[in-house]
Order: C-alpha cells, then structure tokens, then sequence
C-alpha cells in the first residue's frame, strides 16, 4: 500500500511538472497562480492542524 502512495505522489507532481512546462501562459501568470494555491494549501493546513488540535483536546477531557 505504502508503494502505491509513493507512486501516486511522484506521479502527481511529475504530471504537475509537465502540466505546467506546457501550459500556455507567461511564467509570470503561472507563479502567480501557483502562489496563490499554495497560500490556500497553506491555509488549509493550517485550519486542518487546528482542527486537529481542538479534537484531541476534546478527546482528551472525555478521557478524564
């Protein structure tokens, strides 16, 4: 199962790659546009993470 993440991963991101190389946009408008989803990915993470936090902390008072 574990190789067949991996393979999936590596294969998004070189898909990725070549999606990009041949996109039909300046560079500047592609940066731009991979700025801004990495800012959400970012902020997605960071609401997931907390998310996660108030979770365990819940978890953790029913224990007690």
């Amino acid at each position: 199962m574990k190789g067949f993440i991996k393979g999936l991963l590596t294969g998004a991101i070189l898909g990725g790659a070549v999606a990009l190389l041949t996109a039909p946009r300046k560079g500047s408008e592609t940066r731009e546009m991979l700025k801004e989803k990495i800012d959400k990915l970012r902020e997605d993470i960071e609401r997931k993470k907390r998310e996660l936090e108030e979770m365990e902390a819940q978890m953790s008072e029913k224990e007690n």
